[in-house]
């Protein structure tokens, strides 16, 4: 997990690190920003629902990242 107040510093050291591995390609991509004003509206569904299916139609080609404070949801879901 990354930590928020230091996600400046470790998020260009995540993607690289999934860059090198071959987990990710870093040519080229696009950034889809799943947002809500409150806890609990679902947000965390969608965004993976919209993961699966993109990762669906493209195999190998999708990552899916919970950005925020608190307990991370995708660790409980």
């Amino acid at each position: 997990y990354l930590d928020i107040d230091r996600l400046a510093e470790q998020l260009p050291v995540a993607v690289d690190t999934l860059g090198k591995e071959g987990v990710v390609d870093l040519r080229r991509g696009k950034v889809i920003a799943v947002v809500s004003a409150q806890p609990g509206s679902g947000v965390t569904t969608i965004a993976t629902a919209l993961a699966f299916a993109t990762a669906e139609e493209k195999v190998g080609t999708v990552a899916l990242a919970e950005v925020g404070t608190g307990v991370p949801e995708l660790a409980l879901t």
